[in-house]
């Protein structure tokens, strides 16, 4: 709650994030600081999706990007969450955003 105070306080603009679906803690923690968030299934799950409509892509690591061949460069950043605590990944977000 004194996340939300504070985010409503500051003015801080929405961030819409698509966030693979194990990361609950991470998913509840953006949701209840006002983050829109779509949970997706997995990495590959990102290519289907209009990645433009993010404003970044959590993952828990680097190493799920497939290297199978295929380019894929999306238009949001990709954040990793590996060694990072939540509130890490946010204030990573608020200062970029």
């Amino acid at each position: 709650a004194i996340i939300k105070e504070k985010v409503a306080r500051s003015g801080f603009m929405e961030i819409k994030l698509a966030v693979i679906n194990s990361l609950d803690d991470y998913i509840q923690f953006f949701e209840e600081s006002g983050c829109q968030v779509e949970r997706l299934a997995d990495f590959k799950d990102v290519g289907k999706t209009d990645n433009f409509a993010y404003d970044a892509i959590i993952i828990q690591n680097l190493d799920e990007i497939p290297m199978d061949g295929h380019t894929f460069r999306p238009s949001a950043p990709i954040i990793e969450t590996k060694n990072k605590t939540p509130e890490e990944v946010f204030n990573l977000l608020r200062a970029r955003y």
